[in-house]
């Protein structure tokens, strides 16, 4: 008998031990705190960028042929459907445009970044796929 109260008592300082080690964890700073998302692209405004847009934001477009739907601040919106009082009458690859009465209000996806035609190489202007010297067939 004496052996077995010996054992709970030693059973019961290791689990005081290890709830001591939990509560001492749990009060830990930044024990808790959401960690950064190392794949979130770093913050437009802290990279040298213009600060955020101010309004509605565009997160996201879907053109397919059964249906084309924009998400604007986390709501899907499909084409001539209504965001607030405005209605969404264009989707494109990269924008759409929210009809308010007679303003129109053009939201890009990426604001700041401005598309522009490729300029050919002068080094790649010659037959595709010539990478070296050319070769002689052996016989």
């Amino acid at each position: 008998m004496l052996c077995h109260r010996r054992q709970i008592r030693l059973g019961l300082r290791h689990a005081l031990a290890a709830l001591a080690v939990v509560l001492a964890l749990g009060t830990a700073p930044g024990y808790g705190e959401s960690l950064a998302d190392p794949t979130r692209p770093p913050d437009f405004a802290a990279v040298g960028g213009s600060a955020a847009p101010s309004g509605p934001l565009l997160q996201s477009v879907l053109i397919s042929p059964e249906r084309s739907v924009a998400v604007i601040d986390g709501e899907t919106v499909p084409l001539g459907g209504k965001y607030g009082s405005a209605t969404l009458v264009r989707i494109g690859e990269t924008e759409v445009e929210l009809q308010e009465g007679r303003d129109i209000r053009r939201l890009r996806l990426f604001p700041g970044v401005e598309r522009r035609a490729a300029r050919e190489h002068p080094a790649r202007s010659g037959a595709a796929g010539n990478h070296g010297p050319e070769t002689k067939d052996r016989p």
